[in-house]
């Protein structure tokens, strides 16, 4: 799953997501699309559960795991805002190429692999 957040210009949730497996990406979208453009604080409040009942996809009609896959990418969305909303400080990361090693300095308000 790869999974990306950040603050648009007006302070809103921008969310993208993509994953390898179709059904996770089915996931993703709906997470997407429900939480994109909303406040942070909304995002953190959102409970999904009861919009993915609505489509058939509650805990009974998933297998535990699928289901636990659905969570995790809630908490990650959670995880990702509650990082952009919380003060970060710029760090550099290493780029390590075949030809050396480079630094870059990682830009707080987005969410790359780095800060994983």
């Amino acid at each position: 799953m790869w999974l990306s957040a950040e603050l648009d210009a007006a302070g809103n949730v921008q969310l993208s997501a993509d994953s390898d497996a179709v059904l996770s990406r089915g996931f993703a979208a709906v997470v997407v699309a429900a939480l994109s453009g909303m406040r942070p604080d909304a995002v953190l409040a959102a409970d999904l559960t009861a919009a993915f009942g609505e489509l058939g996809l509650d805990a009974a009609s998933l297998t535990p795991s699928r289901t636990n896959g659905f969570l995790n990418l809630l908490e990650a969305v959670r995880k990702r805002v509650r990082m952009l909303t919380t003060a970060l400080p710029s760090f550099p990361s290493l780029l390590i190429k075949r030809d050396g090693i480079t630094a870059q300095v990682c830009r707080p308000h987005v969410l790359c692999s780095c800060h994983e």
